[in-house]
């Protein structure tokens, strides 16, 4: 197993970091509406006022994190009551984490083994402030030594509070594997420090 776990946490860290790095690091040119982040794309949309807010938001975003190559996919106008805004989908591929060196790795320190993941997630969620709302366990697949077992979860929580849950779920639970992560405004606000929802799809790896 310790070759999938040193896989997971790889990729989880990855995809934390990049998270917790566009949070902090956003340009004032346009607020983020949604973040979307996997350990192969980023997707951002952006609210704007103008055209040339997008335009800006795109050419600071590039200085801000040069290197990813972020694209403008699409510019839509929607209303917001009686005044017209516009959401811009801005993407960029990434290249995949590799696995952790093995000495860097301390399994005896995780919990490795866990029947309930939904129990073990909403004890985590309550104690770094985080509310877990919503859990379902999806399809799961018998291999050799472990089971393979797709899950989603949906939580809220202020942004410090869910950056440290995801610190947390990273550090104790190797077998989790997140595929992709998603952050966007409660009540669709601008994100801000104010609460977050954030949707988790993620792999548990469950030894036998």
């Amino acid at each position: 197993m310790l070759p999938i776990y040193q896989e997971n946490v790889a990729n989880n860290r990855f995809i934390e970091k990049h998270l917790e790095v566009f949070l902090a690091g956003r340009p004032r040119s346009a607020e983020y509406s949604l973040i979307v982040i996997s350990s192969h794309e980023i997707n951002l949309t952006v609210l704007a006022q103008s055209r040339d807010d997008v335009a800006r938001f795109h050419l600071d975003l590039k200085k801000a994190f040069p290197g990813f190559g972020f694209q403008i996919i699409s510019v839509q106008p929607k209303f917001e009551g009686d005044r017209q805004v516009l959401y811009a989908d801005i993407s960029a591929r990434i290249t995949p984490p590799k696995a952790a060196a093995a000495g860097t790795m301390q399994p005896g320190t995780f919990a490795l083994q866990v029947d309930n993941i939904e129990g073990a997630l909403r004890q985590l969620a309550g104690s770094n402030r985080v509310k877990l709302q919503y859990f379902k366990q999806g399809k799961s697949f018998d291999k050799i030594n472990y089971r393979e077992i797709y899950c989603y979860a949906n939580l809220q929580g202020q942004k410090n509070n869910m950056i440290s849950f995801l610190k947390a779920l990273i550090n104790k639970y190797p077998g989790i594997r997140i595929n992709k992560i998603s952050i966007f405004p409660y009540n669709l606000a601008p994100i801000s420090d104010r609460s977050l929802s954030t949707r988790i799809n993620f792999t548990y790896y469950n030894p036998k």
